[in-house]
């Protein structure tokens, strides 16, 4: 019964069915404990942390993986281990701690390089391009979405090979590789359509977005990826979705509809904020006010201070946009 509700529960997870996922690995939970088994047990507690995570909750799904995670060490789970270091490595990223995500990852990529576990190589090499992408290090982090797309491919994953597609284009589009950068983000959202619309639909028709330089095309596309949103989406959809809309926003001077992004990511991370999403927030409502007006006192010193943030955090790209300012 354990096995088979968290068989349920991750089959409820990329469909975006957020409290059917929650209930049924809290049920697997229910009957692991009952039936004593510690792998049933780690399984159930790592459905846990994605049923959080597909929620935003990404304080307690990091709580969840981490403790599926140490149960698996101490009982020696290896192969169960390694699926679920990618997601504490993710989680790591949006509380804010982009050099332990890398770290952890590594170890997650070493490991499952020796084990022969494609998928969590896959997994690792996405969270690199990801966090490669928020430092501003666009060769890197095409050098290992290159490989994600590779990865999906050979596994015949179609959902990672949207997501890395996605990731490839941002990284082109970082580098200046316009062309390469459509070829790959147009793909993405190809397949986003096809086989990943909950996954990582929003998140690839954002990115899109981003590289479109058609205003009514960028627009066009983010009101698609808000429809998709409004269905329910996993959590990094509203996450990455309103990061890439703030910009596109910024950069067209529709500043209203900058600030309302804002608004609306910080009511997404209002039950558990996060120092990924409140620099974002900050950022998004700065620049919309300074873009449609000279900047006071106030403001200058709000933007030293998320400046300041940013380069803490590495978030080289949020770091960029603050001090290169909002007007298009």
């Amino acid at each position: 019964m354990a096995q088979l509700w968290t068989l349920r529960g991750n089959l409820h997870f990329p469909r975006g069915e957020l409290d059917a996922c929650l209930r049924a690995h809290g049920r697997a939970l229910e009957y692991a404990r009952q039936a004593a088994a510690p792998e049933d047990i780690a399984r159930a507690l790592g459905g846990l942390g994605d049923a959080q995570y597909q929620r935003g909750r990404m304080h307690t799904a990091h709580a969840e993986f981490s403790r599926c995670v140490s149960l698996c060490e101490e009982h020696g789970l290896a192969g169960l281990r390694l699926s679920y270091l990618p997601m504490v490595a993710t989680t790591e990223a949006y509380l804010g701690n982009f050099e332990s995500a890398l770290e952890i990852s590594g170890r997650g990529e070493a490991a499952a390089a020796q084990a022969g576990d494609l998928r969590t190589q896959l997994l690792s090499q996405s969270l690199r391009a990801m966090v490669e992408i928020y430092r501003a290090n666009y060769r890197q982090a095409l050098s290992s979405s290159e490989r994600g797309v590779s990865l999906a491919r050979e596994i015949g994953a179609r959902r990672f090979e949207a997501e890395a597609l996605a990731l490839r284009g941002l990284a082109a589009r970082g580098l200046g590789d316009h062309a390469f950068a459509q070829e790959s983000l147009a793909g993405s959202v190809a397949i986003a359509r096809e086989a990943a619309r909950t996954y990582c639909g929003p998140w690839a028709l954002s990115s899109l977005a981003l590289a479109t330089d058609d205003p009514a095309r960028s627009r066009a596309l983010l009101d698609e990826g808000e429809h998709w949103l409004a269905d329910g989406c996993v959590s990094h959809n509203y996450l990455e979705f309103y990061r890439h809309a703030i910009e596109v926003s910024l950069r067209s001077g529709d500043w209203d509809r900058a600030e309302s992004y804002a608004d609306a990511l910080e009511a997404y991370t209002r039950d558990e904020r996060l120092p990924w999403a409140d620099l974002v927030i900050g950022a998004g409502r700065l620049l919309a006010r300074t873009g449609c007006a000279a900047p006071g006192a106030k403001a200058r010193n709000d933007q030293d201070a998320l400046l300041a943030e940013a380069r803490r955090m590495q978030f080289n790209e949020i770091a960029t946009l603050i001090a290169g300012g909002s007007r298009p």
